[in-house]
């Protein structure tokens, strides 16, 4: 492996974007695939299905990936101007997941959360209110139904918040976005699936670039004993 990473791409929206805060999936990810894959964050806060279509093309022209997650339909399930009419979404995630299938991608597909008008209303005094519980099932069966058609693996949230057991205030810092106890619900779905449905691309089953640390010997300043040490396990 040396050097040259496989990548990880996650794609969506703002939960995506902030996937680094507040203990974030993507923070935890990163962790666990550290000098294994590198965990590229492509996520745009406030974008829809319709704009993810325009953007994920030229981003498989710009790199190239091994594994990623598709997780739009929180803003396309919105009765503002980001909102998106459901078979629509549907036909978006559907391109979506098999342009990336196209291009010998490992896909898992994301459905929407819960959401709470009240946590919404309670951070946005001022706003209208934008969304519903309702549509966001709706939206997240709608997700669900593009993963048995295309045959990629479906994280469902709502049911993964539904059976956490916790209270929605423990998993929403908004109404929307995602607490630590929500992302790390995400985490665990995504690690999960990895491990049962791509096995070769969970973080245990990766050796990690270069040798060990432990394993380093004294070389001075040697460049060529460096070498020998370093890259050992590409011999």
């Amino acid at each position: 492996m040396g050097l040259d990473y496989n990548k990880f791409l996650l794609f969506g929206d703002s939960i995506t974007e902030w996937s680094y805060r507040n203990g974030g999936f993507g923070a935890l990810l990163q962790n666990d695939y550290a000098r294994k894959m590198d965990v590229v964050c492509r996520g745009f806060s406030g974008f829809n299905s319709n704009h993810a279509v325009e953007i994920l093309p030229k981003l498989l022209e710009m790199d190239k990936y091994s594994i990623m997650t598709i997780f739009f339909g929180t803003n396309d399930a919105l009765n503002t101007f980001q909102g998106v009419p459901i078979d629509k979404t549907k036909k978006n995630l559907k391109f979506l997941v098999e342009l990336s299938l196209k291009s010998g991608i490992k896909v898992i597909l994301i459905g929407p959360a819960l959401h709470s008008r009240e946590l919404y209303r309670a951070a946005n005094p001022d706003d209208d209110y934008v969304g519903s519980e309702e549509n966001n099932r709706k939206y997240c069966e709608a997700a669900k139904s593009v993963s048995m058609e295309t045959g990629v693996p479906f994280i469902d949230l709502c049911t993964e918040f539904d059976n956490s057991g916790l209270p929605i205030n423990q998993l929403l810092v908004d109404g929307i976005h995602f607490t630590s106890n929500g992302y790390k619900i995400l985490y665990e779905s995504i690690s999960n699936t990895i491990k049962s449905v791509y096995p070769e691309y969970s973080y245990e089953n990766i050796s990690p670039s270069l040798v060990l640390w432990r394993e380093l010997e004294p070389a001075g300043d040697n460049p060529k004993k460096i070498r020998s040490i370093l890259y050992r396990n590409e011999e």
